[in-house]
């Protein structure tokens, strides 16, 4: 059972991509048009009062798409951040937000909220359980043991015999 939305995902990316194709696009031309309506303004070529006016409409055309140049930038980074949690997330059986922060080497809080917002957004099929920091997926109950590593003496969490220690690399026992 997939623990993430791989159509979401995908959807996201290229609904960035072209907003961000399509803003930039309307963000030049309405500047340009702008530029050149204020040289006529400039030059005293601008005879009507539309003429006078017809710059700053251009420009405040072009300052709205500012906002959907900036969603657009911040969906490619979510995605991006999801693609190397994904990794992370695999090897962690406890799906916890402070070992998945230092493994990413991040802060908790950065961690937290990202995770937060690919929940909201639906890249993930869970949700983050703040009490207990981590990540939760409600379709798959995994049986976690945590045992003391006998090499090493570190604390991991584990779902099935042979599984190795996340620090020294010994195998572990349920």
């Amino acid at each position: 059972m997939n623990h993430y939305s791989p159509f979401r995902i995908l959807a996201d990316t290229w609904l960035a991509r072209l907003g961000s194709v399509f803003a930039w696009f309307w963000l030049v031309l309405w500047t340009l048009i702008g530029i050149v309506g204020l040289d006529d303004l400039i030059n005293g070529s601008a005879g009507d009062t539309v003429s006078r006016v017809m710059p700053f409409v251009s420009f405040g055309f072009a300052a709205a798409n500012v906002p959907l140049l900036l969603a657009a930038r911040k969906t490619k980074r979510l995605v991006r951040n999801f693609r190397l949690y994904c990794p992370v997330l695999a090897h962690e059986p406890d799906k916890s937000l402070p070992q998945l922060a230092a493994a990413l080497n991040r802060p908790l809080s950065e961690t937290e909220n990202q995770l937060s917002e690919m929940c909201r957004r639906g890249y993930f099929n869970g949700y983050l359980d703040h009490q207990k920091q981590r990540l939760v997926f409600p379709d798959v109950q995994p049986q976690v043991h945590v045992r003391s590593c006998p090499g090493c003496g570190a604390k991991n969490a584990i779902e099935k015999s042979g599984e190795i220690c996340r620090y020294c690399g010994s195998p572990l026992n349920v």
